[in-house]
């Protein structure tokens, strides 16, 4: 193989073997717990016996699960494949093509920096252990996998002032009223309900993914998510069990976990985000808008006289030809307007072949704003001429919204 990165590292992949045993482990653990309600067949001595050594089982096991073994050894990139070797086992081969993202996760306490290589899903597929910074970023810009190349995703709870936390306690207090109100009643379907309807509020709103991308980042609560582009923000710190976007006139608070106080894990996280944020837009603030951004965004015209000026790219006696490299550098831009990559993606789309769309679909993953996104994503997947006119008038409808807020403020 042609390296392009070697390092002595240490590095852990997951084991499916491991993880079907540690599973089989917790389910025998938790049978062990139901041992009390056949005491009066077994005695009391063998339930108690068992209900201690199936909480013990499920201990161990979570322990053996959140533990992956690391290995010593060395790390080989090139342009097709992550190999890692270690002494006396059989090299662990990763194709290239399987890894969609990844970033840097800073060490702390007990645990290693590393660089955590994720497939489709955001599944890990192994996390490779870096000396710092320098040698993170040297692993990413050799996958191609930096801030500006790919967006990242990190899990977090709901901001606090979102709509998805406000309506995630408007439905905390219904759960608990009718609860409150179906125990009188001896009523245990409404206390079911009550209890399911809080438990679903803490599985499905509470929850977001944040979205680190080199336009912005997306903060993708499951009620109204919030795109915000980096041409807003101020910067970004740390904040308690999360960190802070300062925006012009608002601090965005992102919270990481819901506990007191912060462990060796929950300081991985906030580091791991902080980092490529701030990377992130450090690297948009280093760029500018192309020359060409002007010519193909939508600057208020009509869908049809924006679509027939896109196509038409032979210029006039004012304006030169627009080629087509400049319209790649309009697509690959975080800088310019969304409607100027939207329409310069549309154009490329309409003859692309296998590279164009590889190209596109690399602009796609770096991208965090959401409808721009999909829009990218049909280009990059061959999509029909009416699915991609659908996604910029999409994009449109963004730009028109963003307009009349400017105008109210």
């Amino acid at each position: 193989m042609s390296v392009r990165f070697e390092a002595t590292t240490t590095f852990s992949v997951p084991s499916r073997k491991r993880t079907l045993a540690c599973a089989a482990a917790g389910a025998a653990g938790v049978l062990g717990t139901f041992a009390p309600g056949i005491e009066s067949h077994i005695g009391a001595p063998a339930a108690l016996t068992a209900l201690l050594g199936g909480l013990v089982t499920i201990v161990l096991a979570l322990i053996a699960f959140g533990r992956r073994p690391r290995h010593q050894g060395v790390a080989l990139v090139d342009d097709e494949r992550i190999e890692l070797r270690a002494s006396g086992k059989p090299p662990i081969v990763l194709p290239r093509s399987l890894v969609r993202s990844a970033y840097f996760a800073p060490g702390a306490g007990h645990i290693p920096a590393v660089v955590k290589l994720l497939g489709e899903n955001d599944r890990l597929l192994a996390e490779v252990g870096v000396g710092g910074a320098s040698e993170a970023q040297r692993l990413l810009d050799t996958l191609q996998l930096g801030p500006s190349q790919r967006s990242a995703r990190f899990d977090a709870w709901s901001p606090r002032r979102s709509v998805a936390a406000k309506a995630a306690w408007g439905s905390v207090a219904l759960g608990v009223g009718l609860t409150v109100a179906a125990t009188p009643l001896h009523a245990p379907l409404l206390i079911l309900a009550g209890f399911l309807v809080m438990l679903a509020t803490s599985l499905f709103l509470v929850r977001c993914t944040i979205h680190v991308g080199a336009d912005g980042l997306l903060v993708a609560t499951r009620i109204a998510p919030r795109f915000i582009p980096w041409s807003d923000v101020v910067s970004v710190q740390y904040d308690g069990l999360g960190i802070v976007v300062h925006l012009a006139d608002e601090a965005v608070r992102i919270p990481l976990s819901n506990r007191r106080r912060d462990n060796d894990y929950d300081r991985v996280t906030q580091e791991a985000l902080l980092t490529r944020a701030q990377q992130a837009l450090a690297a948009y603030r280093a760029g500018h808008e192309p020359d060409a951004a002007a010519r193909v965004a939508r600057a208020g015209r009509s869908h049809e006289d924006w679509v027939r000026a896109l196509f038409d790219r032979e210029g006039t006696f004012r304006t030169a030809p627009i080629l087509d490299e400049q319209l790649w550098s309009v697509v690959e831009s975080p800088h310019a307007d969304v409607t100027a990559r939207a329409g310069a993606a549309t154009v490329l789309a309409r003859a692309a072949g296998d590279g164009e769309r590889a190209r596109l679909r690399v602009a796609a993953d770096a991208c965090t704003a959401p409808r721009l996104r999909v829009l990218l994503e049909r280009t990059a997947s061959g999509a029909g001429d009416d699915e991609i006119d659908a996604a910029l008038r999409d994009v449109e409808g963004d730009d028109e919204h963003a307009d009349r807020g400017a105008r109210r403020g």
